[in-house]
């Protein structure tokens, strides 16, 4: 499936370039860049594992919010196999997965906010 995936994406890019256009991506296709996970098809039954370093974190959500900010911190797009994976993170949130929670930043109580304000004034 992520083999099909890839070579399905790689026809899109060159048709992109057959056209005239130079990149039309919301990830990076280079292959340069290492991915933070590890996909591996298994069967008996049919599945997709996904591997990563235990130092991005212990649950799969968590593992995806630390390699969503190190691309954030070094300013580049995800590859191919992260693209993926962040997918099935969001499939995870729409089916009402917990995030780990203990560095969110909270809006606070009207009235009481200290950095955010959330009503216009005149």
């Amino acid at each position: 499936m992520v083999g099909a995936l890839g070579k399905a994406f790689e026809l899109f890019g060159k048709s992109i370039a057959r056209f005239g256009g130079s990149n039309y991506s919301s990830f990076n296709t280079d292959g340069d860049a290492p991915s933070a996970f590890t996909l591996t098809t298994k069967h008996n039954p049919d599945r997709l594992v996904i591997e990563w370093a235990q130092s991005l974190g212990g649950t799969l959500l968590t593992a995806i919010q630390n390699a969503a900010q190190k691309l954030r911190d070094n300013e580049t797009d995800p590859n191919f196999v992260d693209y993926l994976v962040f997918h099935v993170g969001y499939e995870l949130l729409r089916s009402g997965a917990n995030v780990d929670q203990k560095d969110a930043r909270w809006l606070g109580t009207s009235g009481f906010r200290r950095d955010t304000q959330t009503v216009s004034s005149p």
